[in-house]
């Protein structure tokens, strides 16, 4: 009962911190404006593994490494911590470790789906509760370059923009289709 308990708040605290660095990560790669006080958290929180990174690690365009990085290094922990709690094999370790590389990087990307789902969500709520949160701003920055592509596939209808669900179930099928495949095969290299 001891090692759930252990298990669950690393595993916890570890995602949560993964989530902050690829919130990090996304602004950056959306050219999201920091001066909102969620931004400014979100800097507080990651800023003591970025900046000493960001002075060997400089950005790709709008790639910030240095978010990338850290969020990847615990992700690939956290599951190789779980492969090994989970029986891992030392016949297969080369195969192993490239599954537990490729389900890292996976999650990764699955982290960046689910926040890109959560600002449409809540972008979508606050615009029909409070069109005028000082939040606005910021989320229509970090949904601006998906949602236009989404405005051009599905233009408003009769004044109701439908783009949110056109992106909400596009994001729905990527993570069914390719992300399960993916993980899938990650596992079969693992085990």
């Amino acid at each position: 009962m001891l090692n759930q308990a252990a298990s669950f708040l690393i595993q916890t605290i570890c995602n949560l911190a993964i989530l902050a660095f690829m919130i990090r990560f996304y602004m950056n790669l959306t050219a999201t404006s920091f001066r909102h006080p969620f931004a400014h958290f979100i800097t507080s929180i990651t800023d003591f593994a970025v900046r000493p990174l960001r002075r060997s690690l400089p950005s790709f365009k709008r790639i910030d490494l240095a978010s990338l990085l850290p969020a990847f290094f615990l992700s690939l922990l956290l599951e190789s911590l779980n492969a090994l709690l989970n029986g891992l094999s030392g016949l297969g370790l080369v195969h192993a470790w490239a599954g537990i590389l490729l389900l890292s990087s996976v999650n990764l990307i699955e982290i960046l789906l689910h926040i890109l789902m959560g600002v449409v969500i809540i972008q979508a709520i606050l615009s029909w509760v409070a069109p005028y949160n000082s939040a606005q701003p910021m989320l229509d920055s970090l949904s601006w370059p998906v949602m236009r592509y989404a405005r051009r596939i599905l233009p408003p209808i009769g004044g109701v923009d439908l783009s949110p669900l056109l992106i909400l179930i596009m994001c729905q099928l990527i993570l069914i289709v390719p992300i399960s495949s993916l993980v899938g095969m990650a596992y079969r290299l693992m085990y």
